[in-house]
C-alpha cells in the first residue's frame, strides 16, 4: 500500500499529528464527489480515518 509522505495525521492526540513524511498515512479507499474522487486516508500510528476535504472544512469552521 503506498505511503503518502505529503499528508499528515489531523488527530491532535496522535504522536505524529501534523508531521508529514513519516510514512504512517495510507489511502484505504475513495468516494465520489461532484468534482471527481476523494481519497480516504488512515493513520497507522493512531488509527484515525479521514478525508482531506472534511479536515479542511472542519479547520475553516464550515
Amino acid at each position: 500500500m503506498p505511503r503518502f509522505l505529503d499528508v499528515a495525521c489531523p488527530n491532535e492526540s496522535c504522536s505524529l499529528f501534523g508531521i508529514a513524511g513519516k510514512g504512517n498515512v495510507t489511502v484505504y479507499g475513495t468516494y465520489q464527489i461532484n468534482s471527481g474522487k476523494m481519497r480516504k486516508y488512515v493513520c497507522h500510528t493512531c488509527g484515525t480515518k479521514y478525508a482531506l476535504a472534511s479536515v479542511q472544512d472542519h479547520q475553516e469552521g464550515i
